[in-house]
């Protein structure tokens, strides 16, 4: 079972099918279609789903990110 569908589950359910298992893999929130309804309308109206947004769905946080890493 692989919990997350950001990267790197993505990753380790690729690699577990590759190798002949058939994983589970269980997310928190939405698919990206509807993940981004939900992240612009917090973006511009301030309305937050917490069961639905930028740290939580397919594709995890990076789905929204232009790549860098800022510490």
């Amino acid at each position: 079972m692989v919990i997350g569908f950001g990267p790197c589950g993505i990753f380790v359910g690729l690699v577990l099918a590759e190798m002949g298992y058939k994983p589970i893999i269980l997310e928190r929130g939405k698919e990206v279609r509807d993940r981004t309804k939900d992240t612009f309308g917090f973006w511009r109206n301030r309305t937050l789903n917490t069961e639905s947004n930028v740290q939580y769905g397919e594709g995890g946080a990076g789905t929204f990110s232009d790549g860098k890493l800022w510490t």
